[in-house]
Protein backbone atom coordinates (compact mmCIF):
# COMPACT_ATOMS: atom_id res chain seq x y z
CA UNK A 1 0.00 0.00 0.00
CA UNK A 2 1.36 3.42 -0.97
CA UNK A 3 0.77 6.05 1.72
CA UNK A 4 -0.26 9.37 0.17
CA UNK A 5 -0.17 12.90 1.55
CA UNK A 6 -2.37 15.58 -0.06
CA UNK A 7 -1.36 19.25 0.11
CA UNK A 8 -4.38 21.53 -0.22
CA UNK A 9 -8.09 21.07 0.39
CA UNK A 10 -9.61 23.77 -1.79
CA UNK A 11 -11.69 22.87 -4.83
CA UNK A 12 -8.92 20.85 -6.48
CA UNK A 13 -7.92 18.91 -3.38
CA UNK A 14 -11.48 18.38 -2.15
CA UNK A 15 -13.12 17.42 -5.47
CA UNK A 16 -10.44 16.18 -7.87
CA UNK A 17 -7.78 14.59 -5.70
CA UNK A 18 -8.95 13.29 -2.32
CA UNK A 19 -11.87 11.17 -3.63
CA UNK A 20 -9.75 9.84 -6.50
CA UNK A 21 -6.83 8.86 -4.28
CA UNK A 22 -9.16 7.14 -1.84
CA UNK A 23 -10.78 5.13 -4.64
CA UNK A 24 -7.58 3.75 -6.21
CA UNK A 25 -6.59 0.27 -4.98
CA UNK A 26 -3.09 0.32 -3.59
CA UNK A 27 -3.23 3.98 -2.51
CA UNK A 28 -4.10 5.13 1.01
CA UNK A 29 -4.92 8.76 1.78
CA UNK A 30 -2.85 8.98 4.94
CA UNK A 31 -2.71 12.73 5.56
CA UNK A 32 -4.07 16.05 4.29
CA UNK A 33 -2.45 19.44 4.70
CA UNK A 34 -5.20 22.01 5.34
CA UNK A 35 -3.82 25.19 6.86
CA UNK A 36 -7.11 26.20 8.48
CA UNK A 37 -10.59 24.82 8.84
CA UNK A 38 -11.82 21.34 9.69
CA UNK A 39 -13.43 20.23 6.42
CA UNK A 40 -10.69 17.72 5.58
CA UNK A 41 -10.87 16.03 8.97
CA UNK A 42 -14.66 15.85 8.87
CA UNK A 43 -14.70 14.40 5.34
CA UNK A 44 -11.80 12.00 5.87
CA UNK A 45 -11.65 11.12 9.57
CA UNK A 46 -9.11 8.37 8.94
CA UNK A 47 -6.51 10.80 7.57
CA UNK A 48 -4.10 12.78 9.71
CA UNK A 49 -4.53 16.55 9.38
CA UNK A 50 -1.38 18.64 9.08
CA UNK A 51 -1.22 22.43 9.28
CA UNK A 52 2.24 22.95 7.77
CA UNK A 53 4.32 21.23 5.12
CA UNK A 54 7.00 20.42 7.68
CA UNK A 55 4.36 18.68 9.78
CA UNK A 56 3.23 16.65 6.77
CA UNK A 57 6.78 15.66 5.83
CA UNK A 58 7.40 14.54 9.41
CA UNK A 59 5.01 11.62 8.79
CA UNK A 60 7.64 9.09 7.74
CA UNK A 61 5.20 6.57 6.27
CA UNK A 62 4.14 8.92 3.47
CA UNK A 63 5.76 7.94 0.17
CA UNK A 64 3.81 10.01 -2.37
CA UNK A 65 2.70 13.62 -2.06
CA UNK A 66 0.05 15.23 -4.28
CA UNK A 67 0.16 19.02 -4.57
CA UNK A 68 -3.17 20.80 -5.16
CA UNK A 69 -2.46 24.40 -4.16
CA UNK A 70 -2.36 27.82 -5.90
CA UNK A 71 -0.14 27.69 -8.96
CA UNK A 72 2.74 29.84 -7.74
CA UNK A 73 3.26 27.48 -4.77
CA UNK A 74 3.77 24.38 -6.92
CA UNK A 75 7.51 24.89 -7.34
CA UNK A 76 8.54 25.55 -3.72
CA UNK A 77 6.27 22.80 -2.36
CA UNK A 78 7.37 20.23 -4.93
CA UNK A 79 11.02 21.07 -4.39
CA UNK A 80 10.76 20.67 -0.62
CA UNK A 81 8.94 17.35 -0.99
CA UNK A 82 11.50 15.97 -3.47
CA UNK A 83 14.37 17.03 -1.26
CA UNK A 84 12.64 15.26 1.62
CA UNK A 85 12.76 12.03 -0.37
CA UNK A 86 9.12 11.85 -1.51
CA UNK A 87 7.60 11.08 -4.90
CA UNK A 88 5.47 13.98 -6.14
CA UNK A 89 2.37 14.50 -8.28
CA UNK A 90 1.74 18.17 -9.09
CA UNK A 91 -1.63 19.46 -10.24
CA UNK A 92 -1.54 21.41 -13.49
CA UNK A 93 0.06 23.72 -14.32
CA UNK A 94 3.29 22.01 -13.34
CA UNK A 95 5.02 25.33 -12.59
CA UNK A 96 4.58 28.95 -13.64
CA UNK A 97 7.92 29.20 -15.49
CA UNK A 98 10.02 26.94 -17.69
CA UNK A 99 13.03 27.53 -15.43
CA UNK A 100 11.13 26.16 -12.44
CA UNK A 101 10.02 23.10 -14.41
CA UNK A 102 13.58 22.31 -15.50
CA UNK A 103 14.82 22.80 -11.94
CA UNK A 104 12.27 20.34 -10.52
CA UNK A 105 13.07 17.75 -13.17
CA UNK A 106 16.77 17.99 -12.32
CA UNK A 107 16.10 17.73 -8.57
CA UNK A 108 13.89 14.68 -9.08
CA UNK A 109 16.50 13.00 -11.26
CA UNK A 110 19.27 13.66 -8.75
CA UNK A 111 17.14 12.40 -5.88
CA UNK A 112 15.88 9.36 -7.80
CA UNK A 113 12.25 10.31 -7.14
CA UNK A 114 9.11 10.11 -9.27
CA UNK A 115 7.83 13.50 -10.44
CA UNK A 116 4.81 13.94 -12.70
CA UNK A 117 1.84 16.18 -13.53
CA UNK A 118 -1.81 15.39 -12.82
CA UNK A 119 -3.42 15.12 -16.25
CA UNK A 120 -6.80 13.74 -15.19
CA UNK A 121 -8.69 14.95 -18.27
CA UNK A 122 -6.65 12.58 -20.36
CA UNK A 123 -9.15 10.08 -18.92
CA UNK A 124 -12.31 11.83 -20.02
CA UNK A 125 -14.37 9.16 -21.74
CA UNK A 126 -15.07 11.31 -24.80
CA UNK A 127 -11.40 12.08 -25.33
CA UNK A 128 -10.53 8.41 -25.05
CA UNK A 129 -13.21 7.68 -27.68
CA UNK A 130 -11.53 10.23 -29.99
CA UNK A 131 -8.16 8.67 -29.30
CA UNK A 132 -9.52 5.29 -30.33
CA UNK A 133 -11.07 6.69 -33.54
CA UNK A 134 -7.78 8.35 -34.49
CA UNK A 135 -5.70 5.25 -33.73
CA UNK A 136 -8.06 3.06 -35.78
CA UNK A 137 -8.00 5.49 -38.72
CA UNK A 138 -11.79 5.76 -38.75
CA UNK A 139 -11.60 9.39 -39.96
CA UNK A 140 -8.70 8.94 -42.32
CA UNK A 141 -5.96 11.54 -42.26
CA UNK A 142 -6.87 14.15 -39.64
CA UNK A 143 -6.77 17.77 -40.83
CA UNK A 144 -8.36 19.61 -37.90
CA UNK A 145 -8.85 18.96 -34.19
CA UNK A 146 -10.79 21.41 -32.02
CA UNK A 147 -11.11 21.25 -28.26
CA UNK A 148 -13.17 23.93 -26.51
CA UNK A 149 -13.56 24.56 -22.80
CA UNK A 150 -16.18 27.29 -22.46
CA UNK A 151 -18.05 28.73 -19.50
CA UNK A 152 -20.31 31.70 -18.90
CA UNK A 153 -19.39 33.90 -15.96
CA UNK A 154 -19.52 37.57 -16.96
CA UNK A 155 -19.03 38.76 -13.39
CA UNK A 156 -15.68 38.50 -11.66
CA UNK A 157 -15.45 36.14 -8.71
CA UNK A 158 -14.48 38.11 -5.57
CA UNK A 159 -11.39 36.77 -3.83
CA UNK A 160 -10.59 34.15 -6.49
CA UNK A 161 -6.82 33.77 -6.76
CA UNK A 162 -7.16 32.56 -10.36
CA UNK A 163 -8.63 35.95 -11.32
CA UNK A 164 -6.08 38.02 -9.41
CA UNK A 165 -2.95 39.59 -10.85
CA UNK A 166 -0.35 37.12 -9.64
CA UNK A 167 1.99 34.47 -11.09
CA UNK A 168 0.07 31.54 -12.58
CA UNK A 169 -3.33 33.23 -12.56
CA UNK A 170 -5.66 33.44 -15.51
CA UNK A 171 -7.48 30.99 -17.72
CA UNK A 172 -4.38 30.13 -19.78
CA UNK A 173 -2.70 28.47 -16.79
CA UNK A 174 -6.00 27.06 -15.53
CA UNK A 175 -7.53 25.47 -18.65
CA UNK A 176 -4.92 25.33 -21.42
CA UNK A 177 -2.86 22.49 -19.85
CA UNK A 178 -5.81 20.12 -20.37
CA UNK A 179 -6.30 21.13 -24.00
CA UNK A 180 -2.61 21.16 -24.87
CA UNK A 181 -2.26 17.69 -23.36
CA UNK A 182 -5.08 16.38 -25.56
CA UNK A 183 -3.36 17.65 -28.70
CA UNK A 184 0.05 16.32 -27.69
CA UNK A 185 -1.35 12.88 -26.85
CA UNK A 186 -3.05 12.66 -30.25
CA UNK A 187 -0.47 14.27 -32.52
CA UNK A 188 2.77 14.89 -30.64
CA UNK A 189 4.79 18.09 -30.73
CA UNK A 190 3.75 20.67 -33.36
CA UNK A 191 5.98 22.44 -35.83
CA UNK A 192 4.75 25.89 -34.76
CA UNK A 193 2.38 27.56 -32.29
CA UNK A 194 0.31 30.73 -32.65
CA UNK A 195 -1.86 32.13 -29.87
CA UNK A 196 -4.19 34.95 -28.92
CA UNK A 197 -4.42 35.27 -25.13
CA UNK A 198 -6.61 38.14 -23.98
CA UNK A 199 -8.91 39.77 -21.42
CA UNK A 200 -12.57 40.03 -22.49
CA UNK A 201 -14.52 40.89 -19.32
CA UNK A 202 -14.72 44.40 -17.95
CA UNK A 203 -12.40 45.13 -15.01
CA UNK A 204 -10.66 41.76 -15.26
CA UNK A 205 -6.92 41.82 -14.53
CA UNK A 206 -5.98 38.29 -15.65
CA UNK A 207 -6.55 36.61 -19.01
CA UNK A 208 -10.02 35.08 -19.41
CA UNK A 209 -9.98 33.89 -23.03
CA UNK A 210 -7.55 32.32 -25.47
CA UNK A 211 -7.29 30.82 -28.95
CA UNK A 212 -4.24 28.65 -29.53
CA UNK A 213 -3.36 26.94 -32.79
CA UNK A 214 -0.82 24.15 -33.07
CA UNK A 215 0.55 23.77 -36.59
CA UNK A 216 1.49 20.30 -37.85
CA UNK A 217 2.64 18.94 -41.19
CA UNK A 218 0.25 18.08 -44.04
CA UNK A 219 -2.12 20.88 -43.08
CA UNK A 220 -3.14 19.45 -39.70
CA UNK A 221 -4.18 22.10 -37.18
CA UNK A 222 -5.13 21.66 -33.53
CA UNK A 223 -7.28 24.54 -32.27
CA UNK A 224 -7.57 25.03 -28.50
CA UNK A 225 -10.08 27.60 -27.26
CA UNK A 226 -11.63 28.83 -24.05
CA UNK A 227 -13.80 31.77 -23.00
CA UNK A 228 -15.63 32.90 -19.88
CA UNK A 229 -18.30 34.60 -22.03
CA UNK A 230 -19.80 31.64 -23.87
CA UNK A 231 -23.49 31.70 -23.00
CA UNK A 232 -23.93 29.12 -25.77
CA UNK A 233 -20.84 26.87 -25.48
CA UNK A 234 -19.12 25.66 -28.61
CA UNK A 235 -18.89 21.88 -29.19
CA UNK A 236 -16.55 20.21 -26.74
CA UNK A 237 -14.68 18.41 -29.53
CA UNK A 238 -14.60 18.62 -33.32
CA UNK A 239 -12.40 16.31 -35.40
CA UNK A 240 -12.26 16.57 -39.19
CA UNK A 241 -10.63 13.94 -41.37
CA UNK A 242 -10.40 12.95 -45.01
CA UNK A 243 -12.94 10.14 -44.46
CA UNK A 244 -15.35 11.69 -41.95
CA UNK A 245 -15.86 13.88 -38.91
CA UNK A 246 -16.63 13.52 -35.22
CA UNK A 247 -18.44 16.09 -33.07
CA UNK A 248 -19.06 15.89 -29.33
CA UNK A 249 -21.28 18.66 -27.93
CA UNK A 250 -21.19 18.18 -24.16
CA UNK A 251 -18.60 17.79 -21.42
CA UNK A 252 -17.56 14.55 -19.82
CA UNK A 253 -19.64 14.51 -16.60
CA UNK A 254 -16.87 13.52 -14.19
CA UNK A 255 -15.98 17.04 -13.09
CA UNK A 256 -19.53 17.95 -12.09
CA UNK A 257 -20.08 14.54 -10.48
CA UNK A 258 -16.98 14.98 -8.34
CA UNK A 259 -17.86 18.57 -7.43
CA UNK A 260 -21.23 17.33 -6.18
CA UNK A 261 -19.83 14.23 -4.53
CA UNK A 262 -21.74 11.92 -6.89
CA UNK A 263 -19.33 8.99 -7.22
CA UNK A 264 -20.74 5.76 -8.69
CA UNK A 265 -19.85 2.64 -6.73
CA UNK A 266 -19.94 -0.02 -9.46
CA UNK A 267 -19.66 1.96 -12.70
CA UNK A 268 -17.32 4.34 -14.48
CA UNK A 269 -17.57 7.83 -13.01
CA UNK A 270 -18.02 9.41 -16.43
CA UNK A 271 -20.82 7.21 -17.76
CA UNK A 272 -23.00 9.18 -20.19
CA UNK A 273 -26.47 8.59 -21.64
CA UNK A 274 -26.51 7.73 -25.33
CA UNK A 275 -27.93 11.11 -26.31
CA UNK A 276 -24.74 12.74 -24.99
CA UNK A 277 -22.36 10.59 -27.04
CA UNK A 278 -20.42 12.14 -29.89
CA UNK A 279 -21.59 11.76 -33.49
CA UNK A 280 -19.47 10.19 -36.22
CA UNK A 281 -20.37 11.28 -39.77
CA UNK A 282 -18.99 9.37 -42.74
CA UNK A 283 -19.80 9.44 -46.47
CA UNK A 284 -22.26 6.81 -47.73
CA UNK A 285 -22.57 7.09 -51.50
CA UNK A 286 -24.25 10.38 -52.35
CA UNK A 287 -25.30 11.01 -48.74
CA UNK A 288 -23.87 10.65 -45.24
CA UNK A 289 -24.22 8.11 -42.48
CA UNK A 290 -24.27 9.19 -38.84
CA UNK A 291 -23.94 7.12 -35.71
CA UNK A 292 -23.28 7.85 -32.08
CA UNK A 293 -19.96 6.73 -30.65
CA UNK A 294 -20.02 5.75 -26.95
CA UNK A 295 -17.60 7.48 -24.65
CA UNK A 296 -15.04 5.06 -23.30
CA UNK A 297 -15.50 3.45 -19.93
CA UNK A 298 -12.73 5.15 -17.99
CA UNK A 299 -12.34 7.69 -15.21
CA UNK A 300 -9.80 9.72 -13.29
CA UNK A 301 -8.68 6.74 -11.21
CA UNK A 302 -7.00 5.49 -14.37
CA UNK A 303 -4.47 8.32 -14.09
CA UNK A 304 -2.78 6.54 -11.20
CA UNK A 305 -3.32 3.06 -12.60
CA UNK A 306 -2.34 3.82 -16.20
CA UNK A 307 0.07 6.72 -15.95
CA UNK A 308 1.38 6.31 -12.44
CA UNK A 309 4.83 5.23 -13.57
CA UNK A 310 6.60 1.92 -13.76
CA UNK A 311 7.75 -0.38 -11.02
CA UNK A 312 11.51 -0.55 -10.48
CA UNK A 313 13.25 -3.38 -8.68
CA UNK A 314 16.86 -3.59 -7.58
CA UNK A 315 17.59 -7.21 -6.71
CA UNK A 316 20.53 -9.59 -6.50
CA UNK A 317 20.03 -13.36 -6.66
CA UNK A 318 19.64 -14.83 -3.21
CA UNK A 319 18.88 -11.50 -1.53
CA UNK A 320 15.78 -9.54 -0.64
CA UNK A 321 14.46 -7.05 -3.16
CA UNK A 322 13.07 -3.56 -2.83
CA UNK A 323 10.09 -2.53 -4.97
CA UNK A 324 8.81 1.01 -5.43
CA UNK A 325 6.19 2.25 -7.88
CA UNK A 326 3.26 0.85 -9.79
CA UNK A 327 2.33 -0.40 -13.22
CA UNK A 328 1.46 1.09 -16.58
CA UNK A 329 -1.39 0.07 -18.87
CA UNK A 330 -0.23 0.58 -22.43
CA UNK A 331 -3.05 1.67 -24.75
CA UNK A 332 -5.53 0.01 -22.35
CA UNK A 333 -4.45 -3.34 -23.77
CA UNK A 334 -1.40 -4.47 -21.84
CA UNK A 335 0.30 -3.98 -18.53
CA UNK A 336 3.93 -2.95 -18.83
CA UNK A 337 5.90 -3.51 -15.63
CA UNK A 338 9.61 -2.70 -15.42
CA UNK A 339 10.65 -5.10 -12.72
CA UNK A 340 13.27 -7.75 -12.36
CA UNK A 341 10.80 -10.23 -10.92
CA UNK A 342 7.70 -11.57 -12.54
CA UNK A 343 4.21 -10.18 -12.00
CA UNK A 344 1.38 -12.59 -12.69
CA UNK A 345 -2.37 -12.88 -12.53
CA UNK A 346 -4.63 -15.59 -11.17
CA UNK A 347 -3.95 -17.94 -14.09
CA UNK A 348 -0.48 -17.01 -15.33
CA UNK A 349 0.86 -18.36 -18.60
CA UNK A 350 4.60 -17.74 -19.07
CA UNK A 351 7.00 -18.11 -21.88
CA UNK A 352 10.41 -19.37 -20.69
CA UNK A 353 12.97 -16.68 -19.99
CA UNK A 354 16.65 -16.97 -20.96
CA UNK A 355 19.25 -16.86 -18.18
CA UNK A 356 19.48 -13.35 -16.77
CA UNK A 357 22.38 -11.57 -15.16
CA UNK A 358 21.87 -9.28 -12.17
CA UNK A 359 20.69 -5.87 -13.40
CA UNK A 360 19.37 -7.11 -16.74
CA UNK A 361 15.79 -6.56 -17.81
CA UNK A 362 14.15 -9.18 -20.00
CA UNK A 363 10.66 -9.45 -21.39
CA UNK A 364 8.01 -11.96 -20.53
CA UNK A 365 4.43 -12.41 -21.64
CA UNK A 366 1.66 -13.46 -19.30
CA UNK A 367 -1.99 -14.00 -20.02
CA UNK A 368 -4.73 -13.10 -17.57
CA UNK A 369 -7.52 -15.59 -18.19
CA UNK A 370 -10.79 -13.67 -17.89
CA UNK A 371 -13.57 -16.02 -18.83
CA UNK A 372 -13.16 -16.84 -22.54
CA UNK A 373 -10.40 -14.31 -23.32
CA UNK A 374 -6.80 -13.71 -22.40
CA UNK A 375 -5.13 -10.30 -22.21
CA UNK A 376 -1.40 -10.15 -23.09
CA UNK A 377 0.74 -8.55 -20.44
CA UNK A 378 4.23 -7.31 -21.19
CA UNK A 379 6.85 -6.78 -18.54
CA UNK A 380 10.29 -7.61 -17.24
CA UNK A 381 11.50 -10.49 -15.13
CA UNK A 382 14.58 -11.37 -13.14
CA UNK A 383 14.84 -14.56 -11.16
CA UNK A 384 12.08 -16.91 -10.14
CA UNK A 385 10.00 -14.88 -7.66
CA UNK A 386 6.33 -14.43 -8.53
CA UNK A 387 3.35 -12.57 -7.08
CA UNK A 388 0.23 -14.71 -6.94
CA UNK A 389 -3.30 -13.31 -7.01
CA UNK A 390 -5.51 -13.81 -4.03
CA UNK A 391 -8.89 -12.50 -3.01
CA UNK A 392 -12.21 -12.66 -4.89
CA UNK A 393 -12.15 -13.31 -8.64
CA UNK A 394 -10.86 -10.39 -10.74
CA UNK A 395 -10.63 -8.05 -7.78
CA UNK A 396 -8.59 -8.31 -4.60
CA UNK A 397 -5.18 -8.13 -2.98
CA UNK A 398 -2.07 -10.25 -3.35
CA UNK A 399 1.04 -10.77 -1.26
CA UNK A 400 4.43 -12.33 -1.95
CA UNK A 401 7.19 -12.08 0.61
CA UNK A 402 7.65 -8.42 1.42
CA UNK A 403 5.51 -7.21 -1.46
CA UNK A 404 1.80 -6.49 -1.36
CA UNK A 405 -0.47 -5.06 -3.98
CA UNK A 406 -4.00 -4.56 -5.19
CA UNK A 407 -5.70 -5.99 -8.27
CA UNK A 408 -8.55 -4.18 -9.97
CA UNK A 409 -10.65 -5.03 -12.99
CA UNK A 410 -10.83 -2.34 -15.70
CA UNK A 411 -13.59 -2.98 -18.23
CA UNK A 412 -12.80 -1.71 -21.70
CA UNK A 413 -14.71 -1.95 -24.96
CA UNK A 414 -12.79 -2.92 -28.05
CA UNK A 415 -14.13 -3.41 -31.59
CA UNK A 416 -15.28 -7.00 -31.15
CA UNK A 417 -15.95 -7.51 -27.46
CA UNK A 418 -15.59 -6.31 -23.90
CA UNK A 419 -12.28 -7.24 -22.34
CA UNK A 420 -11.07 -6.67 -18.82
CA UNK A 421 -7.48 -5.59 -18.27
CA UNK A 422 -6.11 -6.09 -14.78
CA UNK A 423 -4.47 -3.15 -13.04
CA UNK A 424 -1.89 -4.05 -10.38
CA UNK A 425 -0.27 -1.75 -7.81
CA UNK A 426 2.64 -2.90 -5.63
CA UNK A 427 4.52 -1.69 -2.56
CA UNK A 428 6.89 -3.09 0.03
CA UNK A 429 5.71 -4.03 3.52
Amino acid sequence: MIEVGLIGFGLAGRAFHAPVIRAVPGLHLAAILQRSGNEAGEKYPGAQIARTLDELLAIKEIQLIVIATPNETHYPFARQCLEAGRDVVVDKPFTTTLEEAISLAQIAKSAGRLLTVYQNRRYDGDFQAIRKLVEEGALGRIVRFETNYDRYRPQLKPGAWREAQRPGSGILFDIAPHLVDHALVLFGLPEAVTADVRIERENAVSDDAFDIMLHYSKGLRAVLRSSMLAAAPRPRFVVLGMQGSFVKQTFDPQEMNLRRGHIPVDAAWGAEPEESWGVLTIPAGDSFEQRRIPSMSCDYRDYYESEGGQAHVSWSPGSDFELRGGARVESHRSLSVRTRVSLTGRHPVFRPNPPIQDGDEQAFTAGFRLGPVELPVQGGTHGEATYERSGPPLNGDFEYGRVRGAVRRLDRWFPTRWISPISIRCSTV
